[in-house]
């Protein structure tokens, strides 16, 4: 049975969980699927604050950190025989993420600014796989990213490693049957410590997956219809593209474009991968597919 990889938005998950939960149960009736979220809205800006202010020395940090705990604990509240579990998870977090903003202010530790900046989609998976458990009536696994996705470089900006992302997921996956629930934004490096995958990082979680996986695709959800020609939001006028190839997609992206980051089209376009672009309020909308040329030209001929 094929794979296909599913990634929500911080939008999505914060705002609409129970209608993301319901695409991936209605994908997860046909194959298996695992589901790449991104840290609830909010949470990583908020995170990249406490990482700036343990980096100046700042000792006090213990109202944020509460704050951000509160905010997924009264979330876990609504899951009422998930909330133990989540609270469970959410607390060993929290630990994890003060742990590691005690070794920013201490070392400025690239490695520990990594672990406290990851710590948004660590709190966000837990959260999303007991929504989906409940939806689907499954148990759901949350696997961590290191668990399954390698990188290698800069602990902040890391490079995507398709080879060895094949290996790792493939030799973890083997006889799951989904679905998963996967933190984005991080992968791990080969000793198996949380590296980031930058700007787009959560896309490129996905497509990454996907490749390693010869998913049949990766779907993206967010909150807009696609990609456009250009900003709808500035040019009324904009049109949606239905179709785009890998290298327009990508000068698209580099050009400004919001939908969809141009490292994440990477390991897609290297395993020929087609990536759907959807909106999670708008799940009728038929968004956008960026593939090789060679498949785009069939759907613009049809």
């Amino acid at each position: 049975m094929s794979w296909r990889v599913l990634k929500f938005g911080g939008t999505s998950v914060t705002a609409a969980p129970l209608a993301a939960a319901g695409l991936v149960a209605a994908a997860a009736r046909e194959r298996r699927v695992a589901v790449v979220v991104s840290a609830l809205a909010g949470v990583t800006d908020r995170l990249v604050a406490l990482v700036g202010r343990a980096r100046a020395g700042a000792a006090d940090l213990d109202d944020d950190l509460a704050a951000i705990g509160e905010l997924h604990r009264e979330r876990a509240r609504r899951l009422n025989g998930s909330a133990a579990l989540c609270r469970s998870r959410f607390e060993s977090e929290l630990r994890s993420l003060r742990t590691a903003l005690a070794e920013v202010r201490e070392t400025g530790s690239p490695h520990a600014i990594a672990r406290a900046l990851a710590a948004g989609e660590r709190l966000s998976a837990p959260l999303f796989a007991a929504t989906l458990e409940a939806v689907a009536g499954r148990p759901v696994e949350v696997i961590d990213a290191t668990e399954l996705l390698v990188a290698a470089g800069s602990p902040e900006e890391a490079a995507p490693q398709l080879e060895a992302t094949r290996q790792r997921s493939r030799r973890r996956l083997a006889g799951c049957l989904g679905p998963v629930v996967v933190p984005g934004f991080y992968a791990g490096a080969a000793d198996g410590a949380p590296l980031l995958l930058g700007r787009g990082g959560s896309d490129t979680s996905a497509t990454l997956l996907g490749a390693a996986l010869a998913a049949d695709r990766v779907e993206i959800w967010t909150d807009v219809d696609g990609a456009y020609d250009r900003d709808p939001r500035r040019f009324p006028e904009a049109r949606l593209c239905p179709v785009l190839d890998f290298a327009a997609a990508e000068a698209l992206a580099r050009s400004g474009a919001k939908v969809l980051h141009a490292q994440a089209i990477a390991p897609a376009r290297a395993a020929g991968t087609p990536i759907h672009l959807r909106n999670t309020f708008r799940p009728e909308a038929p968004g956008t597919v960026v593939g090789p040329r060679e498949t785009v030209a069939v759907r613009k001929a049809a």
